[in-house]
């Protein structure tokens, strides 16, 4: 009786080398994420609160979504926004039901 022999060659890799210190490994933060839904609860509160008008608020969510931006990108992401906006049933939709002015036109 013969006995099968793995055959002859290189080997494959050992595997994946682990950390060198695990203990000083860290999960993905969160601290991008948080400020986010804080600024968005904070304008959902004021709006509950009869505090911030919703066009205010959603005036509001666009500087929030340009800040940062070089002004000719802004200027761009702010009418892409407001194009959506007015064009896109849904999204006028729930600016109507928060109270916005007829972005959207009527349906």
């Amino acid at each position: 009786m013969t006995s099968i022999q793995r055959p002859g060659g290189p080997t494959g890799p050992g595997g994946p080398s682990g950390p060198d210190d695990p203990d000083a490994l860290t999960g993905p933060t969160t601290a991008g994420d948080a400020a986010p839904a804080d600024r968005a609860a904070a304008l959902a509160a004021a709006l509950d609160a009869g505090q911030l008008p919703p066009d205010a608020a959603l005036a509001q969510l666009v500087d929030d979504a340009v800040a940062g931006l070089p002004p000719d990108e802004a200027a761009e992401l702010r009418a892409l926004l407001a194009d959506a906006l007015a064009s896109d049933p849904y999204l006028a939709g729930l600016a109507r039901d928060l109270g916005a002015a007829d972005v959207g036109g009527s349906e």
